[in-house]
C-alpha cells in the first residue's frame, strides 16, 4: 500500500511542476518553520521537515508525525533595452512537499521519509520577444527535480545526535526553441534522468542554545530523451547537468523558554556547473555556464505564546551563482533580500501553519553584446500553507 501511495504522490508532484523564484536552480526551503524564519532552521529542526534541513533534528520528535504543505509562488521579470521592453506577468506556481517521521517506539533512534522539490526553474518569454533577440534564446526552458528522501537519526549522547539521509532525484528538462530555418519552426527537447546522493547532519542541544551542521553531497544527472523538429520526427537527445553540494551551519539561542533567535549560513557549490552538455543526434552542443559558489545568510526568530500559538519572522540575503558573462533570459537570476513572517495555530486535531515571504532582487544586465543584452528586474512572493499531525 505504501509503495502505491508514494508512486501516486510523485505523479501528483510532476503534474504540478513549473518552477520559478529559485536561487540558481535551488528552490525555497520546505516547511513553514523554515520559510517563516527565512531559512534559519538548521539548529532548530524540530518538526518532520528536519528530514531535508538537518536529519539529526528528528531525535526531538516523539511518536509518529506527518507534515504536508504547499508553497505557492508568484514571480515576474521585467526586461528593458534601448529597442523594446517585455514582462513576464505573475502566475501562481505550486511546490508541494510531505514528510513522515516516527520513533518506532525506540528511545535513541528515529526514521523519516519525505518528498520535496529542491531544484527547479522555468522561464517563458513571448515568441515575438525571442524573434527580437534574433532567436538567440529559447522561448521556454524548464528544469524540474523531485526528491524522495529516506532518513535515520541516532542519539549519540543526551546532547548530541547524528542524522543520515539518502536523496533519490528524478528530474526532467524541457527546452522550446524557435528556429528561423529553413522556415520558422519549433524544436522541442524533452529529456529525463535520475541520481542519488547522501546527506549528513549533526545537532548539539542544550537548554538555552543549540548548534547544527548539515551537508548534502553533489550529484550529476544524465538525461535521455528526444528532440522533435519539423519533418525530422524524433531525434535522440541527451544532456548532463551537475548539481551542487550544500553545506550549512546554524546557531540558535533561547533568551527564554518560549523565544528562539537563530542565525544560519549556507554554502552552495555551484562552481560544479561550468557547462551543460547537450547532445542531439550525436552532435555535442556545450552550453557554457561558469557558475560560481555562493552563500545564503539568514536570521530568524520564533516565539511561542502559550501552547497554541507560534509567531515567526526572518531576514535573509541570497547570493546568485550566475555571473554577468553568462546571464541570459532563461535564468536572469540576481542577488536578493528576502523578508518573511508566519506562524502556527495548534488545534486538537492538527496544527495549521502559514507564512509569507517577499524577495527583493537587484537589477541585472544580460551578456554584453548579446542580442538579449538589457536590464532585467525580478520580484517574487511566497505563500506557504501546511498541516501537521501527531499519532
Amino acid at each position: 500500500m505504501a509503495r502505491y501511495f508514494w508512486r501516486w504522490l510523485v505523479l501528483v508532484f510532476w503534474a504540478s511542476l513549473s518552477l520559478a523564484g529559485a536561487q540558481g536552480m535551488r528552490n525555497p526551503p520546505e516547511g513553514n518553520a523554515a520559510l517563516g524564519q527565512a531559512g534559519a532552521f538548521i539548529a532548530q529542526c524540530d518538526d518532520p521537515s528536519a528530514i531535508t534541513h538537518n536529519p539529526a533534528g528528528l531525535i526531538q520528535i516523539t511518536g509518529t508525525e506527518w507534515l504536508a504543505g504547499v508553497n505557492t509562488i508568484l514571480s515576474n521579470t521585467w526586461y528593458r533595452s534601448d529597442l523594446f521592453s517585455d514582462k513576464k506577468d505573475f502566475s501562481p506556481i505550486m511546490l508541494p512537499y510531505v514528510f513522515l517521521s516516527s520513533d518506532l517506539g525506540k528511545e535513541k533512534f528515529r526514521v523519516g521519509v519525505g518528498v520535496t522539490i529542491p531544484f527547479g526553474q522555468s522561464t517563458e518569454w513571448s515568441q515575438e520577444t525571442v524573434r527580437k533577440w534574433n532567436y538567440a534564446s529559447p522561448y521556454y526552458a524548464g528544469l524540474q527535480t523531485a526528491d524522495v528522501i529516506t532518513a535515520g537519526c541516532w542519539k549519540l549522547s543526551p546532547e548530541l545526535s547524528l542524522g543520515v539521509a539518502l536523496h533519490v532525484y528524478s528530474s526532467r528538462l524541457a527546452i522550446n526553441n524557435l528556429l528561423p530555418f529553413p522556415v520558422e519552426s519549433e524544436a522541442k527537447i524533452r529529456v529525463t534522468g535520475y541520481a542519488a546522493a547522501p546527506a549528513l547532519g549533526l545537532l548539539y542541544r542544550q537548554s538555552r542554545y543549540s548548534f547544527g551542521l548539515t551537508y548534502k553531497a553533489k550529484f550529476s544527472i544524465d538525461y535521455d530523451g528526444k528532440l522533435r523538429w519539423l519533418n525530422f520526427g524524433e531525434l535522440p537527445a541527451e544532456a548532463t547537468i551537475n548539481f551542487p553540494a550544500l553545506a550549512g551551519a546554524g546557531f540558535a539561542f533561547r533568551p527564554t523558554p518560549s523565544w528562539k533567535i537563530e542565525t544560519d549560513v549556507e554554502w552552495i557549490g555551484y562552481s560544479v556547473l561550468d557547462q551543460i552538455n547537450l547532445v542531439v543526434a550525436g552532435l555535442s552542443q556545450p552550453q557554457p555556464r561558469h557558475w560560481r559558489d555562493c552563500y545564503t545568510f539568514s536570521l530568524g526568530t520564533e516565539y511561542q505564546h502559550q501552547d497554541r500559538w507560534k509567531l515567526r519572522g526572518g531576514l535573509a540575503y541570497l547570493q546568485t551563482p550566475v555571473p554577468a558573462t553568462t546571464l541570459e533570459p532563461t535564468l536572469a537570476d540576481a542577488d536578493r533580500l528576502a523578508v518573511s513572517f508566519g506562524g502556527q495555530r495548534k488545534f486538537s486535531w492538527a496544527t495549521v501553519e502559514a507564512s509569507v515571504t517577499s524577495s527583493f532582487f537587484k537589477k541585472r544586465h544580460g551578456q554584453s553584446g548579446a542580442p538579449y543584452d538589457g536590464q532585467y528586474r525580478s520580484s517574487a512572493y511566497f505563500l506557504n500553507l501546511s498541516c501537521q499531525r501527531f499519532w
